[in-house]
C-alpha cells in the first residue's frame, strides 16, 4: 500500500499483512494485497514461514495455489513445507490432507486421527479438565476469523476502490496496522510460549 503499509511491510517477527490475511482466511484482502498491490504470495517470516504456512482452511488455500500462485514446495526454516508443517501441528487434518495432495515428494498421511483426537479428549476428561476445553480447541480448528465488523469494513473499501476508483489504502493501511498486525503479534506471542512449554518439556524427558 502507497502509505505506511506495503503487503511486505512486517513486524518484528517478519510477520506481514499477507500471512495476516491467509492466516485470518481474508481472501478478498489476499486477492488486493497479491494481484492489486503486487504482493509475493511467497513472502518469507523470519522462521522462514510463508503465508501457506499460516493458512487454516482448505478453500483458502486453494485459492491461493490455484487463483494466486502460491508455491507449495517453499520449506521453512525447520525444512518443512506448508503440508510437512501443518501435518505436524496436528490442528487441520483436511488443510493438511489437501495440500499433502498438491506438493511433489510429500507422502500422504494414513493415519486415521480420529481415535487419537478421542483419546486427547477422554485423557482430559479424566485428568479433570471440562468438555470446554475440547469445544474451544475445536472452535479453533475452524480457522481463526477477524471480528466482523472488520472484515466487513475491509470488504466495503475494496469493493468502493474497486467501484469508483478512488485510493483508499490509508484506511486499509490503518486496519490491518492497528487490527490485525496487533493481534498477529499476540498470535505470535502465543505460539512462542507453546513453542517453550514443550521446549521445557522435552528438557524434562
Amino acid at each position: 500500500m502507497n502509505s505506511g503499509l506495503t503487503p511486505v511491510s512486517a513486524d518484528p517477527a517478519g510477520y506481514t499483512a499477507i500471512h495476516a490475511a491467509a492466516s485470518y482466511g481474508h481472501l478478498p484482502l489476499l486477492r488486493f494485497l497479491i494481484q492489486e498491490r503486487h504482493g509475493d504470495i511467497d513472502v518469507q517470516d523470519l522462521e522462514g514461514d510463508t503465508p501457506l504456512h499460516m493458512c487454516e482452511l482448505v478453500e483458502v488455500a486453494r485459492e491461493m495455489i490455484e487463483e494466486l500462485g502460491a508455491d507449495v514446495t517453499v520449506k521453512n526454516d525447520e525444512g518443512l513445507t506448508a503440508a510437512e508443517a501443518i501435518r505436524e501441528e496436528g490442528d487441520f487434518d483436511d488443510l493438511a490432507d489437501y495440500l499433502e495432495s498438491v506438493t511433489p515428494g510429500v507422502v500422504r498421511s494414513t493415519v486415521d486421527h480420529a481415535p487419537l483426537a478421542y483419546t486427547e479428549f477422554r485423557d482430559e476428561d479424566e485428568e479433570g479438565s471440562d468438555w470446554d476445553t475440547a469445544e474451544e480447541d475445536g472452535e479453533e480448528r475452524e480457522g481463526r476469523q477477524l471480528p466482523r465488523n472488520t472484515a466487513e469494513r475491509i470488504d466495503e473499501l475494496l469493493r468502493l476502490e474497486e467501484e469508483d476508483g478512488i485510493n483508499r489504502d490509508e484506511e486499509l493501511r490503518r486496519l490491518v496496522s492497528d487490527l490485525i498486525m496487533g493481534q498477529i503479534r499476540q498470535g505470535r506471542l502465543n505460539r512462542g510460549n507453546r513453542g517453550a512449554g514443550q521446549g521445557a518439556t522435552g528438557d524434562g524427558l
